[in-house]
């Protein structure tokens, strides 16, 4: 193979019974922050 043909990894699926706090755990690992509009609706999931 050569390196056009090589197959690469573009994306990662995670799976979880809980997609919300999967993506909370993430979301403070890489130090981001919910956009204001966002803020309320999160909360209200749990």
């Amino acid at each position: 193979m050569t390196a056009s043909t090589f197959p690469r990894i573009r994306q990662v699926v995670l799976d979880t019974t809980d997609a919300r706090l999967l993506a909370e755990f993430y979301r403070r690992l890489f130090g981001l922050a919910y956009r204001p509009r966002e803020v309320d609706s999160s909360r209200r999931r749990r």
